[in-house]
C-alpha cells in the first residue's frame, strides 16, 4: 500500500537520517508549530528513500499518518 501526503499539509522541515547507533528516523515539523515529531523508520524504507524509489511525501505519510 502506498500512502501520500495530502496537499493541504504544510510541512516546514523534514529530516530523514540515521543516528550514531544505526537506527533510521524521520522527523517532521509542521509550519507554524514549535514541536518536531520524530518516528523510527525501517532500514528498508530508509534505503528505498535514499535510492529515490520512495518520495519524502510517501515516507511522511507512512510514518506520520496519525498526525495528518
Amino acid at each position: 500500500m502506498i500512502l501520500v501526503l495530502p496537499s493541504f499539509i504544510n510541512v516546514e522541515a523534514t529530516r530523514i537520517y540515521k543516528d550514531k547507533q544505526g537506527q533510521c528516523h524521520i522527523a517532521m515539523k509542521f509550519t507554524g508549530g514549535s514541536k518536531e515529531y520524530c518516528e523510527k523508520m525501517s532500514n528498508e524504507d530508509f534505503m528505498t528513500f535514499r535510492n529515490g524509489d520512495l518520495t519524502k511525501e510517501e515516507v511522511i505519510a507512512k510514518y506520520h499518518k496519525s498526525l495528518i
